[in-house]
């Protein structure tokens, strides 16, 4: 699209440049025109010929017309000029706030997949830590997570519990949060980002210290709610795994 509002602006931009060399060269002619009819006045007048001197007047006077047409259509051509440069800067701050914003959706890319790079810590302490606590193990766990996705799908800040059954299941996940110190809401962080992961962002033998340090690092707003989840689930994973 900015290619073709480009190539329309160029275009536009030849054209007036092109009438503006050819009412430059009528103008020219003009000029010259008009030198020679003051001539010819000038040596009526020597010459007393009163009847070419208004002749010659005539002449130099639609002349003259002509020459207020051709300043009339450059001046036009000017005015042209200067809606055509508003408009290409109208067009480039739009063009530069459309990059800015790339821009920012692909530092906000970027940091996502920092982010997702350790939902595979959150498989290890679902997998290592929780599941194995579990009564059903991973049946239970596969319940639980269901219940969690249907909260997180419906976009809900409660959670379905359809019988005992679930009702149990999520005291007993409680329990087992409580050991490692991550309340409800944060493991559903942790959750929402094992959700979110994608086959692109892994762990990438990348060792636990490594992990705890960059989480040391300033996270941006939009995934800061993440940070002190991530926090407990490694060091769980550091004293229990």
């Amino acid at each position: 699209m900015a290619e073709a509002i480009i190539n329309d602006f160029h275009n536009y931009l030849e054209n007036l440049k092109s009438k503006n060399n050819k009412h430059s060269e009528e103008l020219d002619m003009k000029c010259r025109d008009e030198e020679e009819i003051h001539k010819k006045i000038s040596i009526g007048f020597n010459n007393q010929d009163w009847t070419q001197c208004k002749s010659n007047f005539e002449v130099l006077s639609n002349n003259s017309k002509e020459m207020r047409k051709i300043m009339k259509n450059q001046s036009k051509i000017t005015e042209d000029t200067f809606s055509l440069t508003e408009k290409i800067l109208v067009s480039t701050e739009k063009i530069l706030a459309s990059n800015k914003n790339i821009e920012g959706r692909l530092a906000l890319l970027e940091n996502t997949k920092q982010i997702l790079r350790y939902s595979d810590w959150v498989v290890i302490l679902i997998n290592e830590i929780i599941v194995p606590k579990l009564m059903g193990d991973q049946d239970d766990w596969d319940r639980i997570s269901t219940i969690f996705t249907k909260s997180i799908l419906e976009d809900t800040d409660h959670y379905v519990l359809e019988n005992e059954e679930d009702d149990r299941l999520f005291e007993r996940l409680v329990e087992i949060l409580d050991q490692v110190n991550i309340t409800l809401g944060e493991f559903e962080y942790l959750v929402r980002l094992n959700k979110m992961r994608n086959t692109e962002f892994h762990i990438n033998n990348q060792p636990l210290c490594e992990a705890k340090k960059q989480l040391e690092m300033t996270f941006p707003e939009h995934l800061e709610h993440f940070k002190e989840p991530l926090k407990k689930a490694l060091y769980a994973i550091e004293v229990q795994w």
